[in-house]
């Protein structure tokens, strides 16, 4: 038999000197391959088609400096198909998007001990393997796994918070001083580092009430047509592993379990010698009966709901600012009419000797009490500053600005407030439940 016939080529890739290929590179359903690429002195995360010899996209993994040695170890694809996890060193791991390779997910990795340094050195990503329960009674309700009377039973019966601006598309005036209940953009993937450390399951805005670009429609129906597509990812579990001899754990692939979890798994314990790794043959089996329970699951979604009730609290609340005080590249409301502020200013300086004008003040002052200054009222007779049509135009954006502040309070940040209340509540309960011990909630 001729040896060099006995396997056929999938496909050729014309590929840098630097580029290395991980065991896991190859996609479980797709002809496509991920290969790790150097510039400089970080790895670079490739995504090519093997059967065409393209190259589908390339990113860089590294977060934060740039100037800092990133090495890729290991990756992992998710049961869908849908994410690629790439482990780093030093400990990292972010997860991206098969499509464009964007970065969906930074995962935070807890090293108990601080003084050993270590390195990650492997990735798995298990499916849930668990057979389907199969009821008698059927979900005539379409509860969903959800227990009546639970905050996420409550949240299902509440209307739909607004959607919140995109921080990526540019915002006009319009935007900025025209509150529209139906004038909604999808919600921005900008967080600040609180809520990218949170721990959260992949982000569902409906369980938390909010609505999104993609739900125009009734919440019912995009639930429906939800439920009807299977999820692959769901109490699946990210494994990673480092050279202290831990291992640490994602639920769905996002959230942190801690160091020591799973049902039920068959390892087999590696020691370095010299320069030889010498692996044992005695298997070892880790049991963690815990994940098989759903009090895991229904904690992470409490925490998962709470991330995303926090967040929409702060995007609605950065909306606002943007409205009074403006933005980089367009003023706010507080900046209209800055001209005739200094001009009164001025005419109190000059005309009026005030040697520290307030113009301010006196404004507040006519608009409080009805009582103008002096200068204020020689201002405003004038008429060589102001002209009619300007102070219409003053008057109506001020008005649009403060009705859009006071409906951001009332519809979206109150409500936002009380959801957020409830899931606290609940969390709450679960600390006092001594069944839920192992959970080790502190409040």
């Amino acid at each position: 038999m001729d040896v060099t016939n006995s396997f056929s080529a999938l496909g050729v890739l014309q590929t840098p000197p630097s580029t290395r290929l991980l065991a896991s590179a190859c996609c479980p359903d797709k002809d496509l391959i991920v290969l790790i690429s150097r510039l400089g002195g970080r790895d670079r995360l490739g995504l090519w088609n093997y059967s065409h010899g393209s190259k589908v996209w390339e990113v860089d993994v590294g977060v934060g400096d740039e100037s800092t040695v990133v090495d890729i170890v290991d990756i992992a694809w998710s049961p869908d198909g849908q994410l690629i996890a790439a482990v780093q060193n030093p400990p990292l791991v972010t997860l991206h998007s098969l499509q464009d390779g964007t970065r969906q997910y930074t995962l935070p990795i807890n090293q108990l001990l601080k003084s050993i340094p270590c390195k990650m050195i492997g990735a798995w990503w298990f499916r849930d393997a668990r057979p389907a329960s199969i009821n008698s009674i059927p979900d005539i309700l379409r509860r969903h796994g959800v227990i009546t009377g639970t905050a996420h039973s409550i949240l299902r019966t509440l209307p739909l918070l607004d959607a919140l601006q995109d921080d990526s598309q540019r915002l006009t005036a319009t935007d900025l001083f025209a509150f529209q209940g139906t004038h909604t953009k999808p919600t921005s993937k900008e967080a600040p580092s609180v809520i990218d450390e949170w721990p959260t399951l992949p982000l569902d805005p409906l369980s938390a009430s909010i609505s999104t670009s993609l739900t125009r429609k009734s919440a019912d129906t995009f639930e429906e047509s939800r439920c009807q597509v299977e999820n692959l990812n769901v109490n699946s579990l990210l494994v990673l592993a480092d050279s202290c001899g831990s291992l640490h754990y994602y639920l769905d692939g996002t959230f942190p379990l801690g160091n020591r979890t799973k049902s039920t798994f068959i390892v087999y314990y590696a020691a370095k010698m010299q320069k030889t790794i010498a692996t044992s043959l005695h298997p070892i089996i880790v049991d963690a009966p815990l994940l098989d329970k759903r009090y895991i699951r229904d904690m992470a979604k409490l925490s998962s709901t709470a991330r995303e009730l926090v967040c929409y609290c702060i995007n609605t609340v950065k909306e606002m600012h943007a409205t009074w005080f403006g933005l980089e590249t367009l003023d706010g409301a507080r900046h209209l009419g800055s001209k005739w502020i200094q001009a009164l200013e001025a005419k109190q300086k000059d005309q009026f000797g005030q040697v520290q004008p307030n113009a301010i003040l006196d404004l507040t002052t006519l608009l409080v009490t009805g009582r103008a200054t002096d200068s204020l009222l020689d201002f405003l007779g004038s008429g060589e500053q102001m002209s009619e049509r300007g102070i219409l135009k003053w008057e109506s954006t001020m008005t649009e600005a403060l009705v859009k502040l006071r409906d951001h309070s009332e519809k979206r940040i109150t409500p936002a407030c009380q959801r957020l209340h409830l899931v606290l509540e609940e969390i709450q309960g679960w600390a006092q439940l001594s069944v839920n011990l192992h959970l080790a909630i502190q409040m």
